[in-house]
């Protein structure tokens, strides 16, 4: 799961920003106060729910405010309104099908319980190596015990071939006037970084997708009870009629 872009408008120290990545990284420079932690900061309120948003995120001055932040296929937007002492805050969230239900709970599922991608700077630079690479790890979606699995594979396949190589130089040396050989094995771990990262997208569109549904069947059992309770309530009106006839 990927930022592709960023629309900030009111929020702290920013008055409106947008920001639409190139590459794989982006660089926030500027000035103490100029708002480069405000743009983390909204990230994480737009997609770590209301419990990530601080008692005055609006900027001074201001009544309003609203984070975008766009996901691919997802279209995220938290809004804030001040109500005289007090600030309105709702979420909306947004998908080629139109909008969906319960965005919390399908902005949790798809980037993991409690929210664990929302990146917390002052957390990473505390954290040890370990966890370090974890975090980074969640951020882009990386799956490192898949990871690791995958290595291991590699790492036991390139010892069979070691081991066999081995065998193959013992029995040339028997014969001093043929030149021994080597065998090189390339293994092109970027290629199979990409693939396990394209992989756990596929995966994260598998949960949301279940997630939807699970969501529709939950709305039609409602629906159903809801119909019971109109028959059985269109009998008892019948029967009353019955009786007055």
């Amino acid at each position: 799961m990927k930022v592709i872009r960023l629309q900030v408008e009111n929020v702290k120290a920013i008055k409106a920003i947008e920001i639409i990545p190139e590459g794989d990284f982006v660089i926030l420079k500027g000035k103490n106060g100029a708002g480069k932690s405000s743009v983390i900061d909204a990230i994480a309120y737009a997609l770590g729910g209301a419990r990530m948003c601080p008692q005055e995120p609006i900027r001074r001055g201001e009544n309003e405010a609203k984070v975008t932040v766009y996901l691919g296929e997802f279209e995220v937007t938290r809004y804030w309104k001040r109500n005289g002492n007090n600030i309105k805050t709702w979420l909306e969230v947004s998908s080629q099908y139109g909008p969906i239900r319960r965005p919390q709970q399908i902005l949790d599922e798809l980037l993991g319980a409690g929210g664990n991608v929302i990146f917390d700077p002052s957390k990473f630079l505390l954290a040890h190596d370990k966890e370090k690479i974890e975090m980074l790890a969640r951020a882009v979606g990386f799956d490192i015990e898949e990871w690791k699995r995958q290595r291991e594979k590699v790492y036991l396949k390139r010892r069979d071939y070691r081991r066999d190589l081995k065998k193959i130089q013992a029995q040339l040396e028997k014969y001093k006037d043929i030149p021994s050989t080597r065998e090189v094995i390339t293994i092109n771990t970027e290629l199979i970084i990409k693939e396990l990262s394209r992989a756990n997208e596929l995966l994260q569109k598998k949960k949301v997708i279940e997630s939807r549904k699970r969501l529709i069947d939950e709305e039609i059992e409602e629906l159903k009870t809801k119909l019971a309770e109109l028959e059985s309530e269109r009998e008892k009106v019948i029967t009353e009629l019955e009786e007055l006839n």
